[in-house]
C-alpha cells in the first residue's frame, strides 16, 4: 500500500481548497480508511459535500479520481474494491453543465474522465475477475459512462453476465479450467482477435494478419516464454522496426491481460507488449505521415492502470518488472513511476529506472 499512500499525499496538497473551506488534505484519512475497509461503508456520508454533491462535482474530485484509480491497482478487500469503484462511478456519472457551474468554469467532469480513462483495461479486468460482484457491475457502468467501444462493451457483458448475476459463485470450489469454462473466458479474447485482425490488415509476410490469431490464442492457452514471442518476428516487428499488425496486436495483448491466464501466458503477453513498445521506427509500406509508434502509445494509454496492477500483484518478478518497463517505455508520469518503483522494488530489483524518471 506504500504506492497508494504516496499517491494520496502527492494528490491532496494544501494548496487545493475543499468545498467545505478546509485544505483538501483532510480527506486523506477518510480515503485511506475506505481503501482499507473490510465492512460496508456509506460512501456519501464520507465524501458528500466535499468531492460531490449529488451530481455536482467539486474540485477535489480530480485528485480523488487519481487516488481511487491507484487504489484499484493494489491488493485491497472486495468491500474496498466495490466502494472505490462506486466512487469512481459517481465521479464519471456527474452532469457536465452542473460541474462547470459549480467549479468556476472548469470542466472538472472531463478532466476526471481523462484520469479515469487510464483505467479502461483495469475495469475490464475487474469485470472478468469478479473479485467483488458489486465492483464488477460498477466497472461495466464506468466503461459505459466513459463512452467505451459499444461492441467491445457488449461482448464483455455477454461473456461475464452469468458470473455477474450469480454473486454466490465460489471459485474456491472449482478448478481453474472449470472457472474458465463457466466464464467463457477465452471468448472475449477470441472475439477481440477477430475484431482487431481484420482482412484489411496485411502482414508483411504477404498474408492477411488474421493468421496471427492462432499464435495469440496459443499464448493465452499455454504460453511458452520468449520463443513464442520470437514467432512474431517478421510479422509484428523486425528488431526495433514495427509493422502494421503491431497496433492491433498491442490491443489484443491488453485484452488478454484482463483474463485469468496462467503465469507463463501472462508473462509472455507482457514480453510481446514490451517488444512492441520498445520499437522506435516503422517499416516500409506504412503511409507517409502515419506515426505507428505514437498510435501504439495512444492506444495503450487506457491500459496504464492495468499495467500498474501487474507491477504490484506480480505474482513473479518477471511479470512485475516487465510491466514496469512497458510503463517506462510509454513515458508515463515520472512521479508516478518513481513512486511505483520504490514501492515494488523488492519484486523487480533487476529493472533499472530510466534516466530522467
Amino acid at each position: 500500500m506504500e504506492f497508494l499512500y504516496n499517491v494520496v499525499h502527492r494528490q491532496l496538497t494544501a494548496d487545493v481548497v475543499c468545498s467545505c473551506g478546509h485544505p483538501v488534505t483532510h480527506l486523506a484519512h477518510d480515503l485511506l480508511r475506505l481503501a482499507g475497509a473490510e465492512n460496508a461503508t456509506r460512501i456519501t456520508d464520507v465524501l458528500e459535500g466535499h468531492v460531490f454533491e449529488g451530481e455536482v462535482l467539486r474540485e477535489p474530485a480530480l485528485p480523488v479520481a487519481e487516488i481511487c484509480l491507484a487504489a484499484l491497482t493494489q491488493d485491497i478487500s472486495p468491500v474496498s474494491r466495490e466502494i472505490i469503484s462506486r466512487i469512481l462511478l459517481q465521479i464519471v456519472s456527474a452532469s457536465e453543465w452542473k460541474v462547470k457551474a459549480a467549479a468556476g468554469g472548469r470542466d472538472i467532469v472531463q478532466e476526471c474522465r481523462e484520469v479515469v480513462r487510464r483505467g479502461t483495461w483495469l475495469f475490464y479486468a475487474e469485470v472478468f475477475n469478479c473479485r467483488a460482484p458489486g465492483a464488477s457491475a460498477a466497472s461495466l457502468m464506468i466503461l459505459e459512462s466513459l463512452g467505451e467501444d459499444p461492441e467491445l462493451l457488449d461482448e464483455a457483458y455477454r461473456v461475464a453476465h452469468p458470473a455477474l448475476r450469480e454473486p454466490s459463485f465460489d471459485r474456491a470450489e472449482m478448478s481453474l479450467d472449470d472457472a474458465r469454462e463457466q466464464w467463457k473466458a477465452k471468448e472475449f479474447l477470441r472475439d477481440e482477435i477477430e475484431r482487431q485482425l481484420t482482412e484489411d490488415v496485411t502482414c508483411p509476410c504477404g498474408e492477411p494478419a488474421a493468421h496471427l490469431g492462432d499464435d495469440l490464442l496459443y499464448l493465452a492457452e499455454a504460453g511458452n516464454g520468449s520463443p513464442r514471442v520470437n514467432a512474431f518476428e517478421g510479422h509484428v516487428f523486425d528488431g526495433e522496426v514495427l509493422h502494421v499488425p503491431a497496433l492491433p496486436v498491442a490491443r489484443i495483448c491488453m485484452a488478454a491481460l484482463t483474463q485469468k491466464l496462467a503465469v507463463d501466458s501472462r508473462l509472455t503477453f507482457l514480453d510481446l507488449l514490451d517488444r512492441i513498445v520498445s520499437c522506435d521506427s516503422q517499416g516500409w509500406g506504412i503511409p507517409a505521415g502515419r506515426d505507428l509508434v505514437q498510435e501504439i502509445k495512444e492506444a495503450l494509454a487506457p491500459g496504464l492502470g492495468l499495467l500498474y496492477a501487474e507491477v504490484f500483484k506480480g505474482p513473479t518478478s518477471g511479470i512485475s518488472g516487465t510491466a514496469f518497463m512497458i510503463l517506462q517505455a510509454l513515458g508515463d508520469n515520472p512521479d508516478r513511476l518513481r513512486s511505483a518503483y520504490r514501492a515494488a522494488y523488492s519484486m523487480m530489483d533487476w529493472v533499472l529506472l530510466d534516466d530522467g524518471v
